[in-house]
């Protein structure tokens, strides 16, 4: 356990040296700037979801969950693995008193808490754009802040992100390209939108539960404990088969 803290401490070290914690910042900071001037702009079209922060939080955390939480998880991903390549990490990294499958493990915990940290950024930064509306735009009458919808919202978006963060977690360690990663994290958001319908297989997917979000936001149609069930699950699956595969190459490189 304290070999773990100690790798962990010495990502976060790497994260502040390179582009990795800028983007889980700039991420959510682009889709709420961008949906605020929408919003601002376009307030009617916005009504057809609800009525003030009601209407904010579901056009924010639709787009965060098919969109820009891909995209953070792809980054944040190749950014972190990149790192290792360039400075040629690896060669201090594999000499360490250190298990193989603990360097992978710090990698899927730091993945995670970056897309964490992201997300809440995020619901920071829906509070106070909110409120900018609140404040500016008297047409969308806003009301009141509703924080137990937002916290339900984080909730399932926390849960929906955790299986694309253990694919993206393995995925820029095999294929070590950000538009290879990027692609992967669109499409597979796209596809598995298309087949959101199918709410018996969808969580297979580890966009199952993301693609959800329009059917809870506009159709009111909660997800069922038993596809959360699946989605941890189906996280924990990910993780460990990125981990078995990290460690499997490594050790027939050493062969």
């Amino acid at each position: 356990m304290n070999a773990f803290f100690r790798s962990f401490h010495a990502e976060r070290i790497k994260w502040r040296r390179d582009w990795t914690l800028l983007a889980a910042c700039l991420v959510p900071l682009t889709q709420v700037v961008l949906l605020l001037v929408i919003v601002w702009f376009s307030g009617d079209r916005v009504r057809i979801l609800d009525t003030g922060f009601i209407a904010w939080y579901k056009i924010n955390f639709i787009g965060w969950n098919l969109v820009f939480m891909p995209i953070l998880t792809a980054l944040a991903s190749s950014l972190a693995w990149e790192l290792e390549e360039k400075s040629r990490g690896w060669n201090h990294l594999m000499a360490l008193p250190v298990s193989r499958g603990m360097h992978f493990l710090v990698k899927w915990a730091g993945l995670i808490s970056l897309c964490l940290g992201s997300l809440l950024v995020l619901t920071l930064l829906l509070v106070c754009g909110g409120l900018i509306l609140k404040l500016n735009v008297e047409d969308l009458t806003m009301g009141p802040l509703e924080f137990t919808l937002l916290l339900r919202f984080l909730g399932y978006s926390v849960v929906a992100m955790l299986p694309v963060a253990s694919l993206h977690a393995w995925f820029p360690s095999r294929f070590p390209n950000l538009g290879s990663s990027l692609g992967m994290a669109l499409c597979g958001s796209w596809l598995t939108f298309q087949l959101a319908d199918m709410r018996r297989f969808i969580c297979l997917s580890p966009w199952g539960l993301a693609s959800q979000i329009t059917n809870l936001s506009i159709r009111a149609q909660l997800p069922s404990w038993g596809m959360y069930g699946i989605t941890l699950i189906n996280a924990l699956l990910l993780g460990m088969l990125g981990m078995l595969d990290f460690r499997r190459r490594d050790e027939i490189m050493n062969r």
